[in-house]
């Protein structure tokens, strides 16, 4: 079974991030997932961590680098990894992190349950 999947700098957009988050739905053995160098931007992103806050628990790290993403998708992100116990490991650098979302994260790393480790 895929435990490992690089979909890097394969142009994937919104629409493919989309109908990958479906997959993400089902899939219960997916561990690491590399979206880099794409265009999944914000929607793209939104929809990934819907289904990262309920209805995947098997992905444990993220990397998700250049992806044209503002602080609307990566604030998304943060709020699905407080109730997202599994993913332990996420790489956002070369996207708009924003005021909003440095606080969501840094919150996830250095709350009061800090859930992520920095790197």
């Amino acid at each position: 079974s895929l435990k490992h999947l690089d979909l890097s700098s394969n142009r994937i957009s919104a629409d493919g991030a989309n109908s990958f988050a479906d997959l993400l739905k089902v899939n219960s053995t997916l561990q690491e997932l590399s979206l880099c160098s794409n265009r999944i931007g914000d929607n793209g992103l939104i929809a990934i961590s819907e289904v990262l806050a309920c209805r995947n628990t098997s992905l444990k790290k993220l990397w998700i680098t250049n992806n044209q993403i503002t602080e609307v998708g990566l604030s998304s992100l943060a709020i699905a990894l407080g109730s997202n116990k599994t993913v332990s490991s996420i790489y956002i650098w070369g996207n708009d992190l924003g005021g909003k979302a440095r606080d969501a994260f840094q919150i996830l790393c250095n709350g009061e349950n800090p859930r992520l480790k920095p790197e």
